[in-house]
């Protein structure tokens, strides 16, 4: 399901279904503007992947997800805000800081998205995608243009931060070829979700985008072709990979749990793309064996971060 604003609507390279009714409050933490959509049956092994990004509306805003049924209610860390709830995983679904996963079919679901900011979001992307965390990737045979994004090296930053900044590296790459001025030391800090102690939060990665007014989502592909369809559009996508050794030839890390690379074009047989990891920023472009990449991308959870350029 996607739900925006006119605007951006007309603008994202995927459907939008509709626009979205606020409701809207204002106590001790201050504006608060909510709203509720029904999810259908989760079903055993799925994950439910929300995401929200605005712009305007009076400047800073932070948000959270619930998720709940009659009687639980489940809710992903806060991003941008300290005032809202905190986790609170349960039995039939648990909480990965970016997404939730059903250990058991669970109906009658309501997911709420609750949003503090000055006014109500006017300018506004909210996604939400339900996949299996595991399925057979589709390595599809779309092709797409190949895009020059500059590349960035993670390892060019402070020692103790450098193994830890594929997103920011990533998101200041794309944001860059949207032309927007900046660099890694000013997008790291605003990846950072000092609850979690990580700077790869999916949502915290969107939140930091949109302080330059790029709006974007967390998508879950299945297929390479969607993202083929989009590079056509010149906007980049950055997929989130994980692989064990030997799985994916080439790459710079021979093994990871968690990755995030920058994809730039597609032919028949490969995929290119800049994978911030590489040690000299000459060998950031590069380019996998497509479907060694599916396998690596879209057989595990398939997220990645879908982000316009600023208008």
């Amino acid at each position: 399901m996607r739900f925006a604003s006119a605007d951006i609507a007309s603008r994202y390279p995927l459907p939008i279904d509709d626009q979205l009714s606020w409701s809207s409050s204002s106590d001790g933490a201050g504006n608060l503007h909510r709203v509720e959509l029904p999810i259908p049956e989760l079903p055993k092994g799925y994950i439910l992947v929300p995401s929200f990004s605005m712009i305007g509306s009076g400047g800073d805003y932070g948000f959270q997800f619930t998720l709940a049924t009659p009687k639980r209610t489940w809710a992903l860390a806060p991003i941008g805000t300290d005032t809202l709830r905190a986790e609170n995983p349960g039995k039939r679904l648990a909480t990965h800081i970016d997404y939730f996963q059903a250990s058991r079919a669970t109906g009658d679901l309501r997911l709420t998205l609750d949003v503090v900011s000055a006014r109500p979001p006017e300018r506004y992307l909210l996604t939400v995608a339900a996949r299996p965390v595991e399925m057979p990737p589709q390595t599809g045979e779309r092709t797409s243009r190949r895009l020059a994004v500059a590349p960035l090296s993670q390892l060019t930053a402070p020692r103790n931060i450098r193994s830890h900044i594929c997103s920011p590296t990533c998101v200041t790459m794309v944001l860059r070829h949207h032309g927007v001025t900046t660099h890694i030391g000013e997008i790291a800090p605003l990846c950072y979700h000092a609850r979690c102690g990580m700077f790869g939060v999916w949502p915290a990665a969107l939140h930091a985008a949109s302080r330059f007014g790029a709006i974007g989502a967390v998508e879950t592909f299945s297929s390479t072709d969607v993202a083929a369809g989009i590079i056509d559009q010149d906007i980049p996508v950055i997929a989130s990979i994980r692989h064990a050794a030997g799985e994916l030839a080439g790459a710079c890390n021979d093994r990871t749990s968690g990755h995030l690379v920058v994809c730039t074009g597609w032919t028949a047989d490969q995929v290119y793309v800049n994978d911030s990891r590489a040690r000299d920023p000459r060998d950031v472009c590069t380019s996998f064996a497509r479907a060694e990449f599916a396998r690596a991308w879209l057989g595990h959870r398939g997220a990645s971060y879908v982000i316009l350029p600023p208008q």
